[in-house]
């Protein structure tokens, strides 16, 4: 298992001590930190310096510059610890300890301070195991939400789908599943799960099982942190999972607020709000607030969805009988046109005139969506045939066309997905827009058949939200 000091949040350590001259009475710790995962200095960094045997210096933070240095003056002589924190380390919960650096009187050193690389944090997750890019580790904390103590003896259960082609060189789906339990203290590790790709995981105990929660491994990193919390009232029994038509809406004490606004700060009024399994659903005011009562304890999703914007989905803890705040931005989607009111029935001509014109093509309007019986649109991707969802880049998941050109291995990294386009926007995410916005959609797996205005090399689907539909009048009988 990880050693418990692995896990508590973490500074991070590597780095040289070396003295670069003097001063006159006090000393001076100046250095810089790189981020060993991307090859590049770390920027806004928050630097301690806390001395171990000067009572006359209490602990000074800095933080780095744009080139990732620091510098931390006046300090009397004495042995201090020196030591980082980012977003990157503190989510992963990784470190060791600080560095020590000595000053003597009116010295002027360097420590210079790093991110480990991703085989280092293989390592420190998976000691014994060499583990490539295409492997990582998931690791985190199994707590019991009622009792707010280390829930150890759970089953820690990951998911996942794996492409490959058949005999005849279409797509093959293989789901693939992997267990773990938690140690008494709680802890649990995972090792060699794929990465760059999105896992499924669930918290068990007993005959309760929490909420399936979704994370991916990055190659880049080599590790990642799901930290996981069960009810024991609110969660549901595994036999409730075996009949998901008898899985009624969870409930509970707890209660989550907070706001929802712009990238810029703006609040954002009428934003639908849930936390997903659970009943209750509110939208924002027009000060962008919000606020769910009656939840269920432990582990759960929060859906934040508003059309125009990127779809937020966050990872939340809920207590019994407490409040929780979250606020969430919302990053604009796509560019909307307006509504044309002209008569009665719904028509988006384009998709209109693809599907008279083209029979190479997929089509599905509003109905044939909802027939798919899917949740997200990327969901539905995998049901086309020759479709399927590959690799991620950042958190974003690639749709794929398994009749993709040779050309499409040398596009940009961006482009190397299909090319999803939202209302004549190329190269969108798929995970941008909410099933429930989708008017029609369009797939073509073949670029040579694909309609000429958009690329096409990698495979294209085209997607029409509501907000684009065009009102005609009936045909004649």
């Amino acid at each position: 298992m990880v050693p418990r000091r692995a896990l508590i949040p973490v500074m991070c350590w590597l780095g040289v001590v070396a003295p670069l001259g003097a001063q006159a009475s006090r000393g001076v710790i100046r250095g810089t930190i790189i981020d060993s995962i991307r090859g590049r200095p770390l920027v806004g960094a928050r630097v301690s310096v806390i001395a171990f045997d000067a009572p006359d210096d209490s602990a000074r933070t800095t933080t780095t510059d744009d080139l990732g240095a620091y510098m931390v003056t006046s300090l009397a002589p004495g042995t201090y610890a020196v030591r980082f924190a980012s977003a990157l380390l503190d989510s992963l919960e990784f470190g060791g300890p600080p560095r020590r650096a000595t000053i003597a009187n009116g010295e002027n050193i360097t420590v210079d301070l790093g991110i480990p690389s991703g085989h280092t944090l293989r390592g420190l997750a998976c000691p014994g195991l060499t583990l490539d890019a295409n492997a990582g580790a998931l690791v985190g904390m199994s707590t019991h939400a009622d009792a707010e103590r280390p829930l150890g003896g759970a089953r820690i259960v990951v998911a996942w789908r794996e492409i490959a082609a058949d005999s005849t060189g279409a797509a093959a789906f293989i789901d693939r599943t992997a267990t773990t339990t938690s140690d008494p203290s709680g802890q649990f590790r995972m090792c060699g799960l794929p990465t760059n790709q999105w896992l499924a995981v669930q918290l068990q105990a007993g005959d309760r099982a929490g909420t399936v929660v979704r994370t991916v491994v990055s190659s880049a990193v080599g590790v990642a942190v799901q930290n996981l919390s069960l009810s024991m009232t609110d969660a549901p029994s595994l036999a409730d999972y075996d009949s998901i038509a008898a899985l009624r809406p969870l409930t509970g004490t707890a209660s989550l607020s907070g706001s929802i606004r712009t990238t810029n700060g703006q609040p954002l009024d009428g934003v639908q709000v849930r936390v997903i399994n659970a009943a209750p659903v509110a939208r924002t005011n027009a000060r962008g607030e919000y606020q769910l009562g009656a939840l269920p304890a432990g582990t759960h999703q929060l859906e934040v969805r508003q059309l125009g914007y990127a779809e937020v989905v966050r990872v939340v803890e809920l207590r019994s009988g407490r409040t929780t705040r979250e606020d969430v931005q919302l990053r604009r989607a796509v560019s909307l046109d307006s509504i044309r009111v002209v008569a009665q029935r719904l028509q988006y001509p384009a998709f209109e005139a693809h599907r008279k014109e083209n029979f190479y093509g997929t089509f599905l309007d509003a109905e044939g969506i909802k027939a798919r019986h899917v949740v997200t649109a990327a969901d539905l991707v995998v049901t086309i045939p020759r479709f399927g969802v590959g690799g991620v880049v950042g958190p974003r998941l690639i749709p794929v066309s398994h009749a993709a050109t040779e050309k499409c291995r040398t596009l940009p990294e961006y482009k190397r997905g299909l090319n999803v386009v939202i209302d004549n926007a190329p190269y969108q995410n798929i995970y941008d827009i909410h099933l429930d916005d989708i008017g029609a959609m369009e797939f073509y797996p073949n670029p040579t058949t694909a309609p000429l205005q958009f690329e096409a090399n990698c495979g294209l689907i085209i997607i029409w939200t509501k907000a684009m539909r065009v009102r005609s009048a009936p045909s004649p009988e």
